[in-house]
């Protein structure tokens, strides 16, 4: 008398939940959003070193001669208008 092994079968489930989706990430996709996200931080950081030099020589010489009013008010409407966007399609923040 011979016996027969059953046959294996595979079961595909389609995710049904938003949370499901998160187990399909693979290990490429979870590092690359890790590398994204530091570099976001990173850049944030230096963005706001660019302007450490110029803030503390304003504070120690008490003056502000020699920065145009209009390059800082063109700064803070950019800086404005990213936010503004970033914030209205509810973009992570970092």
């Amino acid at each position: 008398k011979l016996h027969h092994a059953p046959a294996l079968t595979t079961l595909h489930v389609a995710p049904t939940d938003i949370s499901d989706i998160s187990l399909l990430l693979s290990s490429n996709e979870v590092a690359l959003k890790s590398i994204a996200t530091g570099l976001g931080y990173l850049i944030g950081a230096a963005s706001i070193l660019l302007y450490t030099p110029i803030a503390i020589r304003v504070l120690r010489t008490k003056s502000a001669e020699g920065l145009a009013i209009s390059t800082w008010w063109l700064k803070l409407s950019c800086y404005t208008c990213t936010d503004v966007y970033n914030i209205k399609n509810n973009f992570p923040i970092s």
